[in-house]
């Protein structure tokens, strides 16, 4: 049985040592996709598990923390905000993620008995399927990387394929550069016209002093200087 309090870190600098998580994560995630809890999961869904694999990724790299280290707290953060923020995934997918990650916990309960299992599954609840069902589906949740696959998934492009995603990258500048010169146009435009109506009703230095007191004001009213802008020089 594999050895759950395995250290993920460096020896040396208490970084996270990659090779040593990547070990770790696939050698659970083998002992876990035979057990019991794994074989019910996949019957009711009809697919592998692999939700705790990238759970267990994230635990890693952002807490520098195994198994038996991870806290409800650090799972909160995973689940509820690096999941919405990283993970692309469409919203109906949170049942899944959930459930997955309720048997992965029920598994680590049954066969290591870690003291943080049960903290842990009190947030793996139905309750917490609709949270994370929410937050899945909010755009205003996810990074500039997740934007960018799920807008191209929602353009109808194949994102997880790389000549796909190419085909959606040159669209989207495309549309970018598109919009940025509309803008700029408009920009220049309307200072054109501001410029324009400034000329129009500010009469010039030169016009002021060169204008006699019974000729057109320049300010362009049409009555004579002397009546209008020259009344009270």
């Amino acid at each position: 049985m594999f050895d759950i309090n395995t250290s993920i870190l460096d020896e040396y600098d208490e970084e996270v040592d990659h090779e040593a998580l990547c070990s770790y994560i696939d050698e659970l995630m083998n002992e876990f996709a035979r057990s019991q809890e794994a074989q019910q999961f996949e019957e009711e869904f009809d697919r592998s598990v692999y939700w705790a694999a990238t759970f267990m990724e994230y635990a890693g790299n952002y807490f520098g923390e195994n198994m038996a280290e991870v806290s409800s707290g650090a799972v909160d953060e995973i689940i509820f905000d690096i999941f919405p923020r990283k993970v692309s995934i469409d919203a109906n997918k949170a049942c899944e993620v959930i459930s997955e990650l309720r048997a992965f916990w029920e598994f680590l309960k049954r066969t290591r008995s870690l003291k943080n299992a049960d903290d842990i599954l009190v947030r793996l609840t139905d309750q917490d399927t609709e949270e994370l069902e929410s937050l899945l589906g909010d755009s205003r949740n996810f990074g500039m990387a997740k934007s960018f696959f799920m807008s191209g998934k929602q353009a109808g492009y194949d994102m997880s394929d790389e000549e796909q995603a190419q085909l959606f990258m040159l669209q989207y500048n495309a549309a970018l550069l598109a919009q940025r010169q509309a803008t700029q146009e408009v920009e220049e435009l309307s200072s054109e016209q501001e410029t324009y109506a400034s000329r129009l009703s500010t009469p010039t230095l030169e016009k002021v002093a060169s204008v006699g007191r019974n000729e057109p004001c320049p300010c362009g009213s049409g009555r004579k200087y002397k009546k209008c802008c020259g009344k009270n020089g």
